[in-house]
């Protein structure tokens, strides 16, 4: 791994970056890991460049643009040169070079400077959730466990992080503490349950990859499934939804934030549905509640869940306004 360094180099040490080329670009950012596989401009960012056989310093640095275009003049092209970046952003640290070999560089060329997830400085894991034919699974609850046997006992309440897959199958979980994980996913397929499991290691830096396999379950299981519905009965979609198992800390009728749920929020989709799996079969209240704008939503039920069974409740919200 070469260090790039973000250290500009003392007047001595630049020569006279008095080249008679000038080279030029335009930095860009892909995000493989959670964007919509489109290439999008970035501003405002330093741009370095440095001679690439030289790692204790960069010659000089210049910021891009509104278009994300940069350029760097002086440039000889008997010398090989790096130009770099990095940046964060939303949690995610990104980098690209590119190295300029001797005598490739033509006066004023242009090139693009891609920025991708970096591998250093950071670790995680991206799962793509697909079912038997490989297409992408949208909406399966992925959790992942420190302790093998809670994973293979389906014992969900005891997950260290818990999320639904995108449109496009994809779950992220960055920075992660060293060590070995267990994956469990679920999803609805039609008229079957689908599950699989994973196991991958981390170490204090890199981001694993994998696809994460979803056939039948085989075996019938405790589940909610929970559809919430307005006045009309249309669907109502970003609402989250709390679980709980203790009538006194769910009847709170005033509590947004879910405190005493027996996991974390769900949240409905498109169609207004939410599924938690693998529940012990007994009595339990939801709580549903979403603010948007001034409007607030909020409804409630219970209900109890039986043995080997899947427990569909439709829940009525009421949208108010203060």
């Amino acid at each position: 791994m070469v260090l790039l360094s973000c250290v500009k180099k003392g007047a001595e040490d630049l020569g006279d970056l008095g080249g008679p080329f000038t080279l030029s670009g335009k930095v860009l950012v892909y995000d493989t890991l959670r964007g919509n596989y489109t290439y999008q401009q970035v501003h405002p960012l330093t741009i370095y460049l440095k001679y690439t056989s030289d790692n204790t310093g960069y010659l000089t640095s210049v910021n891009a643009d509104a278009a994300g275009q940069y350029s760097f003049q002086g440039i000889d092209p008997a010398k090989a040169y790096t130009v770099y970046a990095a940046m964060d952003s939303s949690g995610m640290h990104y980098s690209a070079s590119k190295d300029y070999p001797v005598s490739s560089i033509h006066d004023r060329q242009s090139d693009s400077l891609v920025l991708y997830p970096s591998q250093d400085n950071q670790n995680g894991i991206f799962y793509r959730t697909v079912d038997s034919t490989g297409a992408f699974l949208a909406g399966a609850n992925v959790y992942l466990f420190t302790s093998k046997a809670s994973r293979d006992n389906r014992d969900t309440l005891s997950n260290v992080w818990h999320a639904q897959s995108d449109a496009f199958g994809r779950v992220l979980k960055m920075n992660l503490a060293p060590g070995t994980y267990y994956s469990y996913a679920t999803a609805a397929g039609k008229n079957q349950l689908l599950s699989g499991t994973g196991t991958f290691t981390l170490e204090a830096a890199g981001i694993k990859s994998d696809v994460l396999q979803l056939g039948n379950a085989n075996v019938k299981t405790n589940s909610l499934q929970v559809y919430l519905v307005d006045m009309d009965q249309s669907p109502v979609a970003n609402c989250n939804v709390y679980l709980y198992n203790n009538k006194a800390l769910w009847n709170n009728p005033d509590d947004s934030t879910g405190a005493g749920s027996i996991v974390p929020a769900l949240h409905t989709d498109a169609q207004g549905k939410c599924r938690q799996p693998d529940l012990p079969a007994g009595t339990y209240y939801v709580r549903a509640f979403a603010r948007f704008g001034t409007l607030s939503v909020r409804g409630s039920d219970s209900f109890g869940v039986g043995g080997d069974t899947v427990t569909v409740r439709k829940v009525l919200v009421k949208i108010t306004t203060p």
